[in-house]
């Protein structure tokens, strides 16, 4: 949970918002997510704590407004308590979120970058293109990331303290182990290289177990998951500054190719679109790249802006 929604979160929920079903998936994640049970916490007692019998003032019904009122990062309805109260519980809020938002740590990457970390406790993560990764400054305490894009974890072994990744559609609960997650496609996968790994969809509590060599795929639309078998040497070659193309069509490798390479590959040739495309592609110069296609395709690519290419058949 990203921490925009979380503090968010908290907030609807105190605030007695949100029906049945989302308050269900609100407490189950609380009792997952460490990062939420913190902030929940400390937004619980200023909720709970204000010395105001707030209950017994006089409640002036506040002129009709179709927009939300956002107070700092914290968006929240305070709802039929005095404008005093209102304020100061605000204020309170306010400041904890920027305290919150300044114990975290966080690293990004641009698209075609790559970012190797080593986190507190010796685990190593590569950070692929277009992805960003945080997390406490207490992590000795508490060993969770939160992660959008795609990362390779190889993680230290603590029995006793478990490693957790937090995405906005999956949660993996690991130990000691080898395993890459890529939140970056419409589709989610978490791939288990080595060790084992439990992984937790929290919109239908479903929680599954992965041993080596399988996968995850999850479809946050449709809610479908399907558990298969995969080639590491395709998945994880990202980090070994490779690209595998295994015979999919051009229309399906575009973002794959673009994240890699950094740049914009355009095909508005349907037919084109559909032609199937294989090959290993190592390093990052995207020259040798456009002339090996060319030269496998028979296409014609040309640059049409800065970083930007369009594929279209060859007029020779």
């Amino acid at each position: 949970m990203r921490q925009e929604k979380l503090e968010e979160a908290c907030a609807k929920y105190l605030a007695g918002e949100g029906n049945d079903e989302e308050r269900f998936l609100f407490e189950l994640e609380l009792s997952l997510n460490d990062d939420l049970k913190k902030a929940y916490t400390t937004f619980k007692e200023i909720w709970d704590n204000y010395p105001v019998a707030y209950e017994n003032l006089e409640y002036t019904e506040p002129r009709p407004s179709k927009k939300r009122k956002h107070f700092g990062i914290l968006p929240i309805r305070v709802k039929q308590i005095s404008l005093a109260f209102a304020a100061t519980i605000i204020t309170g809020l306010f400041v904890f979120g920027a305290f919150f938002q300044d114990s975290i740590k966080t690293f990004r990457t641009g698209e075609g970058e790559r970012l190797t970390l080593q986190l507190p406790d010796s685990s190593t993560v590569i950070l692929n293109g277009d992805s960003q990764i945080s997390y406490s400054e207490n992590f000795s305490e508490n060993r969770s990331v939160n992660l959008y894009g795609e990362a390779y974890f190889d993680i230290t072994h603590k029995k006793e303290s478990p490693f957790k990744v937090l995405t906005d559609d999956v949660q993996i609960r690991v130990l000691g182990t080898r395993f890459n997650v890529n939140t970056k496609q419409h589709l989610k996968t978490v791939s288990l290289e080595t060790g084992r790994v439990e992984v937790l969809i929290p919109e239908n509590g479903m929680n599954l177990t992965l041993k080596p060599n399988e996968q995850i795929i999850y479809n946050p639309t449709s809610k479908n998951i399907d558990k298969t078998r995969f080639e590491v040497d395709e998945i994880l070659a990202w980090k070994q500054e490779t690209l595998e193309l295994r015979g999919e069509s051009i229309a399906r490798l575009l973002p794959k190719i673009n994240n890699y390479y950094g740049v914009k590959f355009t095909c508005p040739d349907t037919v084109i679109a559909q032609k199937a495309l294989a090959g290993t592609f190592k390093g990052k110069r995207i020259n040798e790249f456009i002339e090996s296609i060319e030269f496998i395709t028979g296409f014609e690519i040309d640059s049409i802006g800065n970083r930007e290419y369009l594929i279209k058949r060859n007029e020779n």
